[in-house]
């Protein structure tokens, strides 16, 4: 099972003594009943990252200006989506804005707590 934000979790111990990277809610959906993906957790890093695109933004065709300038005032978080060892499937790996974490999270029962 991989760490949430693992490369950031390595370097943080590096420069704090060996104390573990932990600025990230964490949120257990494997029992939630529209859980159909076998989504084991979703991670949500504390930390804002403004200064990158969303990758909704990199993906938008649709009046892609008008987009950027609505999303440019939210601020984005680093998300990853972790399965459960028996999909056998890679974590996912997104920058997303307030919204579209708060809709992620709305799915399955929770509200966003950053």
């Amino acid at each position: 099972m991989s760490l949430p934000f693992e490369s950031r979790y390595k370097t943080y111990r590096i420069l704090n003594y060996g104390k573990p990277y932990s600025n990230y809610k964490s949120y257990d959906i494997k029992m939630h009943p529209q859980n159909t993906t076998n989504i084991l957790a979703i991670y949500v890093d504390n930390q804002v990252c403004n200064k990158i695109p969303t990758n909704k933004s990199l993906l938008c065709d649709i009046d892609e200006n008008t987009y950027l300038l609505s999303t440019k005032l939210l601020n984005k978080y680093y998300v990853e989506i972790h399965y459960t060892p028996e999909q056998n499937k890679p974590k996912l790996e997104y920058i997303m804005t307030e919204n579209d974490v708060n809709d992620l999270l709305c799915k399955y029962g929770f509200i966003i707590d950053i």
